[in-house]
């Protein structure tokens, strides 16, 4: 009858409704089990390598509230000959979902869950330091190829609590050609950061610090990298001084006549 039909269209419209529910729901439990298709895997990593980054991981899954993870994750820059070192419990890839369905997969950006950080700082050519963090979370934007944001960036040091947000121009400038020479990269910023982590060496902190940076570093014009670095403290012995309250400000300017040159405040009660 005419009053059964909508009826009828009504139910194979739900049930239609449910199939694809239900095949949305096995497909991602697929893919969070046995990882995404390897096709995607490599053009993803491929779009890593084109902005610079070089990774490696255990696992890549896809999981429904948060898309494509990858877990037990080492990252690095194409070219560093400068012994960094990056892990991570896990490394979520934002996605431009539209390129995804074009076939086109494209990286915006990375958030970082659980990761450690060492860069050894160098003088004389020899590991003289480490630079460590710990807990790292942090969220990196792409701008094109050529320009990475670090939009917010938090973790733990030896002296207390870190947090850094700045941009990184032109991280592929240090990947050098087949039949050339490496690279070298100019030393000005890791000098500038030894100086920075003797000088934290010599303080003893009775409470943990707060430390803030934010750069932008060029590495296709090393020379024109600027930071500023800011410390916080209570209750710290310094020079054989107690203090109660401890600031340190350090900036790093590229209109210093020499690079990397610090200009540091301090003030302390």
């Amino acid at each position: 009858s005419r009053e059964a039909w909508p009826r009828r269209l009504f139910r194979i419209g739900r049930r239609s409704v449910y199939l694809v529910l239900a095949v949305i729901v096995g497909l991602g439990a697929y893919l969070n089990q046995v990882g995404i298709p390897e096709s995607l895997k490599n053009r993803l990593l491929e779009t890593l390598r084109q902005r610079g980054v070089a990774m490696e991981f255990e696992r890549i899954r896809f999981r429904a509230t948060r898309g494509i993870v990858a877990e037990q994750v080492t990252l690095g820059r194409l070219g560093d000959l400068g012994g960094e070192q990056f892990s991570a419990q896990e490394v979520q890839l934002a996605l431009d979902w539209g390129q995804v369905l074009a076939l086109k997969p494209e990286v915006r950006g990375l958030k970082i869950r659980g990761g450690a950080v060492s860069i050894p700082l160098v003088e004389s050519n020899r590991v003289a330091s480490h630079f460590n963090l710990h807990g790292v979370e942090a969220r990196i934007r792409f701008e094109g190829a050529e320009e990475w944001v670090v939009e917010d960036l938090r973790a733990t040091t030896e002296v207390g609590s870190f947090r850094a947000s700045g941009i990184l121009k032109h991280p592929t400038a240090l990947r050098s050609a087949p039949d050339s020479a490496p690279a070298q990269a100019s030393p000005a910023w890791r000098s500038t950061l030894l100086r920075i982590q003797r000088t934290l060496e010599e303080i003893r902190f009775q409470t943990p610090a707060e430390v803030h940076l934010q750069f932008q570093t060029d590495l296709a014009l090393p020379e024109a990298s600027s930071a500023e670095f800011t410390l916080s403290a209570g209750q710290v012995t310094w020079n054989e001084r107690s203090f109660q309250r401890l600031k340190l400000e350090a900036q790093m300017s590229p209109l210093t006549e020499v690079p990397g040159q610090l200009a540091v405040h301090v003030q302390w009660e």
